[in-house]
């Protein structure tokens, strides 16, 4: 796997979005929790973002920025849960944006395995692209 890289440009130059690589278990599945609950965990290969969500990258994709104050190379700050899990919300859009189809990753699932492990989670919201667990 290689590193991806998303860039564009605003207002004050440059941007840049850039995913590791992340190796996952292949064919030895991590036991997650402790006796007599273990669940074996596949995870596959994954990409996670080597920096914060910054505020330039916010509002590239949300088309607005809700920090008080406009830094566009700090993370972005003040968002809810639903913001950017709900509906309509950040990974809904980034996931209809063009850094889905440049880097092609955000549609994959990092994670699968049974749900209601008695781990503490309830089951996982499928939005077809990215698997978010729903906790307690």
């Amino acid at each position: 796997m290689q590193t991806l890289r998303y860039q564009w440009r605003a207002d004050d130059g440059e941007h840049a979005l850039e995913l590791a690589p992340v190796a996952g278990t292949p064919g030895t599945p991590y036991l997650f929790g402790a006796a007599p609950n273990r669940h074996p965990v596949a995870i596959h290969d994954f990409h996670v973002t080597t920096t914060p969500i910054t505020q330039a990258l916010w509002t590239h994709v949300m088309g607005a920025n809700p920090s008080g104050e406009y830094h566009p190379r700090r993370p972005v700050d003040s968002v809810s849960w639903n913001a950017i899990a709900g509906p309509g919300g950040f990974l809904d859009r980034i996931n209809a944006s063009p850094i889905r189809l440049a880097v092609g990753i955000f549609r994959r699932r990092a994670v699968s395995s049974a749900v209601g492990s008695g781990m503490g989670v309830r089951g996982t919201r499928r939005t077809g692209r990215v698997e978010i667990p729903v906790g307690e």
